[in-house]
C-alpha cells in the first residue's frame, strides 16, 4: 500500500479505503449476480459429467476429445 501511494502522491489510508470500498461493491455484485457460486456449480458438474464419461465411454475419442475441450475452458 505504501508504494500504490507513493506512486499516486496519496496517504496509504487512502489507498486503504478505497480498497476496502472496491472490495465492497465487487461483493455486492457477487451478491446479485452469484457469478462464482455459477462457476463453482458449473465446474462441479462438469467434473462429474468427464469422470462419468470416462468410467462408462472411455474407448469414444470424440467424445473424450469433448471433455477435454471443456475441461481446458474451466481453466
Amino acid at each position: 500500500m505504501g508504494e500504490i501511494a507513493e506512486n499516486y502522491e496519496v496517504s496509504r489510508q487512502a489507498v486503504y479505503d478505497n480498497i476496502r470500498r472496491t472490495e465492497k461493491i465487487l461483493e455486492e455484485y457477487e451478491t446479485k449476480l452469484q457469478l462464482f457460486q455459477r462457476f463453482q456449480a458449473q465446474s462441479k458438474q462438469t467434473d462429474e459429467l468427464e469422470n462419468y464419461v470416462r468410467e462408462n465411454y472411455s474407448q469414444d475419442g470424440r467424445l473424450l476429445a469433448m471433455i477435454e475441450q471443456l475441461a481446458r475452458l474451466e481453466e
